[in-house]
């Protein structure tokens, strides 16, 4: 089965021999299924995603199973304002916005190849090795993994834990704002530990800020702990997906002879499962599904919405329901096209990131590319061509009636609504709205400058 999160011991430390990537901070969200995050206009920067780099190529929001509509919820946007300035020379890794125009991180890079984060006034001591490094959900705290000599340290808002001899290479952040990560046979929530029943396979938070982990049984076994109580045992489990209310919990599993879809700790039915999506009333599951083909690929998939069965394709991404509900679209292959199918069809083109829905459920917006051109589509009407249209930023106003995004042309970004664009920057990341709707703040940077800007759209 192509790219399934199956859950499996991955740990820093003396054995292991992985290296993770950087979390990526505007498009988060599991792979697709099968590879359909290829079939998005994406690409690789030498910046973090939070910092939307001119010479980078879009980020992709197509894995995320749930309504992508702003990555930060609506609120005041500051005034114009500078966050920090870059020392002259300075090989800069990778730049973190907060997102609410008060605090911006960055990684500057030394001759020696050791790395350094700064925060404010805040410089650390120089590692060997970053991993995650992220903003909390409300931009108010700000943690990472860092690696020095073989030991392991996890720095909160500039206070450091550790050393750790093994950790896992992601921190999770609860949504009240805590740390989550597993070191040294102990999980971590904020300053809190315990040791689990076994070794750590996989946590993650629960809507209600309670922790939910996967630990290994005996040599090949693992089950998942829920409330303090153990589920049944599976040969392997892929990544659980809570509803928005955190009162249901679905996944998949195999005992080795068969896969289950597991919802509320009931074995339901027999189904090659991934990318399962609560609706957000936590009424509704839908997944995508392999079938058997008999074409030359060995299968096709589909989408499935509780009996409801697609027809179907040669790829799927993950499904994304509308914020009421009652809508469900994903991005399907055929015939060598994609287009947004479900309850929402678009014309077919080359490639076709995961559809964002306004909050009102009555538009969708997505980032199509046709040849070497990119451009925003809402409700199938497209907009300017760029050389570059970042998905993952996509951001819909509160009132639903205007887009935002950072797009890309002649060395330049720039904040794009309707038919205006904000002055050419360097780079732009982490958009926010006001809540009038009236104008929308971003991460900027200008030469050496790393600013908060604020854009007028009405």
């Amino acid at each position: 089965m192509k790219n399934l999160r199956v859950l499996l011991p991955f740990v820093l430390g003396p054995l292991s021999a992985c290296t993770p990537k950087p979390a990526e901070l505007l498009a988060p969200g599991p792979a697709t299924s099968p590879a359909a995050s290829s079939s998005a206009p994406s690409g690789s920067s030498t910046a973090s995603s939070s910092a939307t780099s001119s010479s980078a190529a879009p980020s992709n929001s197509a894995s995320s199973g749930i309504a992508a509509t702003a990555a930060v919820p609506p609120a005041a946007v500051l005034e114009d304002r500078l966050l920090a300035t870059l020392p002259e020379g300075a090989t800069t890794q990778d730049i973190l916005f907060d997102g609410v125009g008060q605090q911006v991180a960055y990684v500057l890079k030394q001759s020696d190849d050791k790395k350094v984060v700064v925060l404010g006034d805040q410089r650390s001591p120089p590692f060997d090795s970053l991993f995650t490094r992220e903003w909390s959900r409300d931009g108010r705290h700000f943690a990472y993994l860092a690696e020095a000599q073989g030991k392991y340290f996890v720095v909160v808002d500039g206070a450091t834990s550790g050393p750790y001899a093994r950790c896992t290479p992601y921190l999770r952040w609860s949504p009240d704002g805590r740390i989550g990560y597993n070191a040294d046979g102990l999980l971590f929530t904020g300053t809190q530990s315990f040791a689990p029943l076994g070794p750590v396979m996989d946590f993650h938070w629960r809507p209600d800020n309670t922790l939910t982990y996967a630990f290994k049984q005996g040599r090949e076994k693992q089950a998942l702990v829920v409330d303090g109580k153990v589920g049944e045992t599976f040969y392997y489990m892929l990544e659980p997906a809570w509803s928005a209310d955190g009162a249901h919990l679905a996944y998949a599993a195999s005992t080795g002879k068969a896969m289950f879809l597991v919802v509320d700790g009931k074995k339901t039915e027999h189904a090659q499962a991934d990318n399962l999506a609560w609706s957000p009333d936590g009424k509704q599951l839908a997944y995508t599904s392999r079938l058997p083909s008999a074409h030359q690929d060995p299968y096709t998939y589909v989408v499935q919405r509780g009996a409801e069965q697609s027809e179907p394709f040669e790829e799927v991404s993950a499904p994304v329901w509308s914020p009421d509900s009652r809508q469900l679209a994903y991005v399907a292959k055929k015939d060598g096209q994609r287009q947004i199918r479900g309850d929402k069809t678009s014309a077919a083109h080359d490639e076709v990131s995961a559809p964002v829905w306004s909050p009102d459920s009555k538009h969708i917006a997505f980032v199509v590319k046709d040849g070497t051109q990119q451009r925003v589509v809402v409700d199938d009407e497209a907009g300017e061509a760029f050389e570059r249209a970042r998905a993952g930023t996509l951001s819909w106003s509160p009132d639903s009636t205007q887009l935002a995004y950072v797009a890309q042309k002649d060395g330049k970004a720039y904040v794009v609504v309707g038919d205006k664009k904000s002055a050419a920057v360097d780079a732009a990341a982490r958009l926010r709205w006001s809540k009038d709707g009236a104008s929308v703040g971003f991460g900027a940077v200008v030469g050496n400058e790393l600013r908060w800007r604020v854009m007028a759209v009405r």
